[in-house]
Protein backbone atom coordinates (compact mmCIF):
# COMPACT_ATOMS: atom_id res chain seq x y z
CA UNK A 1 0.00 0.00 0.00
CA UNK A 2 1.18 3.65 -1.00
CA UNK A 3 -1.88 5.08 0.32
CA UNK A 4 -2.99 8.82 -0.80
CA UNK A 5 -2.41 11.67 1.80
CA UNK A 6 -5.91 12.86 2.72
CA UNK A 7 -4.98 16.59 1.40
CA UNK A 8 -4.05 15.71 -1.84
CA UNK A 9 -6.18 18.48 -4.19
CA UNK A 10 -7.80 16.22 -6.55
CA UNK A 11 -10.79 18.78 -7.91
CA UNK A 12 -9.08 18.78 -10.77
CA UNK A 13 -11.46 15.85 -11.41
CA UNK A 14 -15.07 17.67 -10.45
CA UNK A 15 -16.80 18.11 -13.51
CA UNK A 16 -14.57 15.82 -15.66
CA UNK A 17 -16.73 13.75 -18.01
CA UNK A 18 -15.83 9.67 -19.20
CA UNK A 19 -15.52 9.62 -22.82
CA UNK A 20 -13.32 6.34 -23.18
CA UNK A 21 -12.96 2.91 -21.01
CA UNK A 22 -9.52 0.96 -22.17
CA UNK A 23 -9.38 -2.72 -20.79
CA UNK A 24 -6.76 -4.48 -20.66
CA UNK A 25 -5.50 -8.18 -19.44
CA UNK A 26 -4.50 -6.75 -16.27
CA UNK A 27 -5.57 -3.00 -15.87
CA UNK A 28 -8.52 -0.90 -17.22
CA UNK A 29 -7.83 2.74 -18.15
CA UNK A 30 -10.72 5.36 -18.00
CA UNK A 31 -10.05 8.62 -19.80
CA UNK A 32 -11.76 11.50 -18.81
CA UNK A 33 -11.83 15.23 -20.68
CA UNK A 34 -10.26 17.26 -20.18
CA UNK A 35 -6.45 15.24 -19.76
CA UNK A 36 -7.49 13.39 -17.09
CA UNK A 37 -7.07 9.74 -16.51
CA UNK A 38 -6.82 6.62 -14.30
CA UNK A 39 -5.30 3.68 -14.83
CA UNK A 40 -6.95 1.05 -12.80
CA UNK A 41 -4.95 -2.23 -11.39
CA UNK A 42 -7.09 -2.34 -8.40
CA UNK A 43 -10.15 -4.09 -6.27
CA UNK A 44 -12.97 -1.25 -7.55
CA UNK A 45 -16.48 -1.26 -6.08
CA UNK A 46 -19.38 0.40 -7.89
CA UNK A 47 -22.90 1.66 -7.03
CA UNK A 48 -25.66 2.39 -9.42
CA UNK A 49 -29.03 4.19 -8.83
CA UNK A 50 -28.72 3.40 -5.18
CA UNK A 51 -27.56 0.14 -5.34
CA UNK A 52 -25.67 -1.75 -2.77
CA UNK A 53 -21.82 -1.27 -3.67
CA UNK A 54 -20.38 -4.23 -5.53
CA UNK A 55 -16.17 -5.14 -5.18
CA UNK A 56 -14.66 -6.20 -8.71
CA UNK A 57 -11.42 -7.80 -8.80
CA UNK A 58 -10.86 -8.38 -12.51
CA UNK A 59 -10.17 -5.96 -15.42
CA UNK A 60 -12.96 -7.59 -17.38
CA UNK A 61 -15.16 -6.89 -15.09
CA UNK A 62 -14.29 -3.45 -13.81
CA UNK A 63 -14.41 -2.05 -17.56
CA UNK A 64 -17.87 -3.72 -17.96
CA UNK A 65 -18.95 -2.18 -14.97
CA UNK A 66 -17.67 1.48 -15.82
CA UNK A 67 -19.13 1.03 -19.52
CA UNK A 68 -22.15 2.45 -18.03
CA UNK A 69 -20.19 5.51 -16.88
CA UNK A 70 -19.68 6.71 -20.36
CA UNK A 71 -20.56 10.14 -20.71
CA UNK A 72 -21.13 10.91 -17.43
CA UNK A 73 -19.11 13.67 -15.62
CA UNK A 74 -17.46 13.56 -11.78
CA UNK A 75 -19.71 15.03 -9.09
CA UNK A 76 -17.42 14.90 -6.15
CA UNK A 77 -14.47 13.85 -5.27
CA UNK A 78 -13.44 12.35 -1.77
CA UNK A 79 -10.24 10.54 -0.43
CA UNK A 80 -11.31 8.17 2.24
CA UNK A 81 -8.96 6.43 4.22
CA UNK A 82 -6.07 3.84 3.69
CA UNK A 83 -6.12 5.71 -0.10
CA UNK A 84 -9.01 5.04 -1.11
CA UNK A 85 -10.62 6.98 -3.64
CA UNK A 86 -14.16 7.54 -4.04
CA UNK A 87 -15.72 9.32 -6.97
CA UNK A 88 -19.62 10.12 -7.38
CA UNK A 89 -20.91 10.33 -10.60
CA UNK A 90 -23.50 12.21 -12.20
CA UNK A 91 -26.65 9.69 -12.19
CA UNK A 92 -26.43 9.20 -8.80
CA UNK A 93 -23.43 5.89 -9.09
CA UNK A 94 -20.35 6.24 -7.06
CA UNK A 95 -16.87 3.98 -7.38
CA UNK A 96 -14.26 3.67 -5.01
CA UNK A 97 -10.81 2.45 -6.26
CA UNK A 98 -8.58 0.83 -3.60
CA UNK A 99 -5.19 0.67 -2.37
CA UNK A 100 -5.28 -3.40 -2.87
CA UNK A 101 -2.02 -4.22 -3.45
CA UNK A 102 0.77 -4.14 -0.58
CA UNK A 103 3.48 -4.26 -3.72
CA UNK A 104 2.99 -2.61 -6.64
CA UNK A 105 0.52 0.34 -7.54
CA UNK A 106 -2.82 -0.03 -7.06
CA UNK A 107 -3.78 2.77 -9.40
CA UNK A 108 -2.23 6.13 -11.04
CA UNK A 109 -4.06 9.26 -11.50
CA UNK A 110 -3.19 11.62 -14.82
CA UNK A 111 -3.57 15.44 -14.83
CA UNK A 112 -1.80 16.32 -17.70
CA UNK A 113 2.09 15.91 -16.95
CA UNK A 114 1.71 15.56 -13.07
CA UNK A 115 1.06 11.40 -12.58
CA UNK A 116 -0.01 10.71 -8.82
CA UNK A 117 0.76 6.99 -8.10
CA UNK A 118 -0.92 4.98 -5.34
Amino acid sequence: MHGLPPDTDLQFIVGAELTQVCIGQNEVILNLFERVSFTLECSVSFAFDLGGPSILDKPKDIGIAALRLLGEQVRSVEILSEGTLKLAWGTRAFTEFYDSSQQYESYTITHGEEHIVV
